[in-house]
C-alpha cells in the first residue's frame, strides 16, 4: 500500500502530460501576447508569502483554504490562493510611485485547500490583469473587452 501512494499525486492536484502541457502553454502564450498588445506588463510574485499578508481583508473562507507551512524561524508562511492580494501588495509597497493606470497581467499557479471536486482542483493556473488606479466605466469596458478577447482566443 504504501508503495503505490508514494507513486500517486495528492487529491486535487494533476501532472500534465506532454500534450496537455503543451497545450497549456500555448494558451498561456496566446494569453500573454494579447495581454501585451493591450498595453498589459507581466508581473511575477512569489509564490509562498507570509499568510497575514495574504488573508488582509480576505475573509474567513479564504483564511481557511491556505496551504500554511513554517520557515526555519518558525514565522508562517502560506501559499498563494490567488494573485490579486499579492498584485496588490506589489503596487501598495514597490509600484505606489508610478504614473496611473497601472496595466498588469499574470499567468501563476495557485493553491486553495479545498474538496477536490469537478471544476475545482487543490492546484489550479490563473491568467489574468489587474488595471490599477483607473476606476472610470471605459476601465470596467476595458477589462470586459480584453475578457471577451481572451475567451474568444481560448475558443
Amino acid at each position: 500500500m504504501n508503495n503505490r501512494l508514494s507513486f500517486q499525486v495528492p487529491p486535487g492536484v494533476k501532472d500534465f502530460l506532454p500534450k496537455e502541457a503543451a497545450q497549456k502553454r500555448k494558451l498561456e502564450t496566446r494569453f500573454a501576447e494579447v495581454f501585451d498588445q493591450w498595453g498589459y506588463e507581466e508581473i511575477v510574485t512569489p509564490t509562498f508569502e507570509y499568510d497575514k499578508s495574504l488573508i488582509i481583508d480576505a475573509g474567513e473562507s479564504v483564511a481557511e483554504q491556505l496551504y500554511r507551512f513554517f520557515d526555519r524561524d518558525g514565522k508562517i508562511l502560506a501559499l498563494r490562493p490567488d494573485m490579486t492580494t499579492p498584485i496588490a501588495r506589489v503596487v501598495a509597497t514597490r509600484l505606489c510611485q508610478m504614473p496611473v493606470p497601472q496595466r498588469l497581467f499574470y499567468l501563476a499557479n495557485v493553491f486553495r485547500y479545498e474538496d477536490p471536486q469537478a471544476g475545482r482542483q487543490r492546484e489550479f493556473y490563473q491568467a489574468g490583469i489587474e488595471l490599477i488606479g483607473d476606476s472610470s466605466p471605459y476601465a470596467d469596458g476595458e477589462v470586459i473587452a480584453l475578457t471577451v478577447k481572451c475567451l474568444q482566443e481560448a475558443g
